[in-house]
């Protein structure tokens, strides 16, 4: 029989969080090889200079890091649904820099999502949806995350 308790947005926090930029994940990646996640924009910076992970140092490739990192689309809506106001201020922030910028070569590009076009009443969880997370101890990886929607 599963126990179900109340968690306190305080206590998954850590999961949730870049340890690159300290913030909420925004278009979170995950490295292939280590499972590691961060911010697109933090990864990519990163890995303009280094190739290995900045948390474990495994190297995620010699030539071409950026093919071994992959948006993670379930551990963004977590972001989204757990914390309140992220999604209304991230599509603000993007309607903002295509407003600036607007260059027909970098507005062509990406979905609606991306260019911050979507209202903010979006429903990335339904109310009623249930979140299950596991945590589950391994001695190569100190702490993995196993999230089911």
């Amino acid at each position: 029989m599963h126990r179900v308790s109340k968690l306190k947005l305080a206590e998954v926090t850590p999961y949730l969080v870049c340890k690159l930029c300290n913030g909420y994940f925004i278009d979170p990646c995950t490295a292939q090889d280590c499972l590691h996640t961060f911010c697109k924009t933090c990864i990519v910076k990163h890995l303009y200079q280094h190739c290995t992970c900045p948390i474990c140092d495994v190297v995620i490739h010699k030539t071409r890091p950026l093919e071994m990192i992959r948006h993670d689309q379930t551990i963004q809506d977590l972001v989204y649904k757990l914390v309140p106001g992220v999604f209304g201020k991230e599509m603000e922030r993007r309607r903002e820099f295509y407003s600036d910028h607007p260059d027909p070569d970098v507005n062509g590009e990406g979905n609606s999502e991306e260019r911050g076009e979507v209202k903010d009443d979006r429903e990335i969880l339904a109310e009623d949806d249930s979140i299950s997370m596991a945590l589950v101890h391994s001695p190569k990886l100190m702490c993995f995350i196993q999230m089911n929607l």
